[in-house]
């Protein structure tokens, strides 16, 4: 994803940014308090979630990568970068979740498809890539 410098948006595009800047708050937030029920509704029926080169299909494949990853820790996001292109949109985010258990941390960055969904944005499709300890990528696919 190319990052421009500078450009125009329209108060539309503002305003899409913002729910869409919301959302991946909310995303952080309900993933580290465990509310699934709330984590899932951020996502379109036919989401995808690609992490650690498995594809997590649906509401149900997100649902079963939850019950895996077993969250208890915080994730911290940056700020996103965001392109809408009318009822699609696409983002980019760096991230670092640290576990509270076993005090580990894990980066790396977020590769997001998006869609507008009955009148709210939601993620369609989501691609996980660590940055492992040596500095190596571990993509998602």
């Amino acid at each position: 994803m190319s990052v421009e410098a500078y450009r125009d948006l329209s108060t539309g595009e503002l305003a899409d940014m913002v729910e869409i800047q919301d959302l991946f708050a909310s995303y952080t937030h309900l993933l580290d308090i465990g509310d699934v029920a709330g984590y899932l509704s951020l996502f379109s029926a036919d989401c995808k979630f690609i992490v650690h080169g498995r594809t997590y299909q649906g509401i149900g494949g997100v649902q079963e990568m939850v019950s895996l990853a077993e969250p208890n820790g915080v994730h911290l996001a940056a700020s996103p970068v965001i392109r809408v292109n009318g009822d699609k949109a696409t983002s980019c985010q760096s991230f670092l979740a640290v576990r509270a258990d076993k005090k580990t941390i894990r980066m790396g960055w977020y590769e997001d498809d998006l869609t507008r969904e009955q009148g709210r944005w939601r993620l369609a499709i989501r691609r996980v890539t660590f940055i492992r300890s040596d500095g190596s990528l571990r993509p998602p696919l």
